[in-house]
């Protein structure tokens, strides 16, 4: 399920972020697998929020407009993990880094476990 941020998740209006989003559960053992549905595997998953794709309008840009974002996503209590998938910016993957999310530099991921998740 691909959800837009602003419609399904009450965007807070200062943000200016577009983004693609995907609902999923990701396996505990191996957070490269995941589905859209809860049941697909008998192994532990966690219920995850993933970020397919973020753009931040040019004249917003450099202004922590992205940063915002992530710590308004991490913060939804509904989510165990949020995921930034495929990061190709290498501003942001260095940003991620020094923000402390989990890299798994094979696929270029981001990884937040959101607190409440054992």
């Amino acid at each position: 399920m691909v959800t837009h941020v602003a419609v399904e998740l009450g965007r807070p209006a200062w943000l200016h972020v577009e983004a693609s989003l995907r609902e999923c559960w990701v396996r505990r053992d191996c957070l490269r697998a995941s589905a859209t549905r809860p049941d697909w595997t008998p192994l532990p998953t966690w219920h995850a929020l993933a970020v397919e794709a973020v753009s931040v309008p040019p004249e917003y840009r450099h202004q922590g407009e992205c940063r915002a974002f992530l710590k308004y996503l991490t913060g939804l209590a509904q989510y165990d993990l949020i995921v930034v998938e495929g990061v190709g910016n290498p501003l942001l993957a260095a940003a991620l880094r020094r923000w402390g999310w989990q890299e798994d530099a094979g696929v270029h991921d981001f990884y937040w476990r959101v607190k409440h998740a054992a």
